[in-house]
């Protein structure tokens, strides 16, 4: 497994992340990120630009939740989503799309968290190219073993 991300790898992955293209939406919800769901020590970071630099994603995971910041530039996709790993049941990995996820075509590699409790799926992301789906998969392991040792300890 990779070396644990720290919160400056993180700063400067955001740093990266608004010099490429249209980024106000984005810059709006990592603020407040910072100030209302900021994680102190990551443990896992996964982040998605697509072609155009409009639409950008970035996960990271550490103190017990995953907290996913989401904005296209050029629609109403914008949010800040916080999951506990308590709220976990699962993680599935598929190669591929999944036709009922947006977001998902022509993705290489789709990871899927489920939901303790329900049939409904959870926070999900794509890689649509080989670097995306290394880190994806190195994302995942991340999230697998927060899931696994939950159940191992009973929540």
């Amino acid at each position: 497994m990779p070396n644990q991300p720290s919160s400056d790898d993180l700063e400067d992955l955001v740093s990266f992340m608004l010099s490429r293209g249209p980024h106000e939406k984005f810059e709006k919800y990592w603020t407040m990120y910072k100030e209302c769901a900021s994680i102190n020590k990551p443990e896992g970071i996964y982040f998605r630009i697509n072609e155009d630099a409009t639409y950008r994603n970035i996960v990271v995971a550490g103190d017990c939740r995953i907290v996913d910041v989401e904005a296209d530039e050029n629609s109403n996709t914008e949010a800040i989503s916080v999951s506990p790993y308590r709220a976990l049941s699962g993680v599935g990995l598929y190669i591929g799309a999944i036709a009922t996820l947006p977001r998902t075509q022509s993705s290489l590699l789709t990871v899927v968290c489920r939901v303790t409790g329900s049939n409904s799926l959870g926070p999900y992301w794509s890689a649509h190219t080989q670097e995306e789906v290394e880190r994806l998969r190195n994302f995942a392991n991340v999230l697998v073993q927060a899931v696994s040792y939950l159940e191992w300890v009973g929540k």
